[in-house]
């Protein structure tokens, strides 16, 4: 199952302070909690057929479940990152996605 966060860093943030802070916490503390499975993000590019993206961030995060998910962002470490999480981003939305099985 996947996680997608879509969401935009605070106008008082500086993005490559973003990015940093990213890479140097939000990646290892993610992959310790036991219902993260992958993580990645990116930085949205262009968009097709032109026009300009609503978001600037996108994570795609393999999860277990999205009860444990939301348990592990709620509890500990978890819970501490999120917060700091919040305190940089705006404009977030977490879509539970199901693989479509043939």
């Amino acid at each position: 199952m996947k996680a997608f966060t879509l969401f935009n860093i605070k106008p008082n943030v500086p993005i490559e302070e973003y990015r940093r802070w990213s890479l140097e916490q939000v990646h290892p503390r993610m992959l310790r909690m036991p219902s993260v499975l992958a993580f990645r993000d990116y930085e949205v590019g262009d968009i097709a057929w032109g026009g300009q993206s609503p978001y600037q961030f996108v994570e795609e995060i393999e999860i277990s479940s999205p009860e444990e998910f939301e348990r592990d962002n709620n509890e500990g470490d978890g819970a501490v990152l999120a917060q700091e999480w919040q305190s940089r981003v705006s404009n977030y939305v977490v879509i539970f996605c199901h693989e479509l099985l043939v």
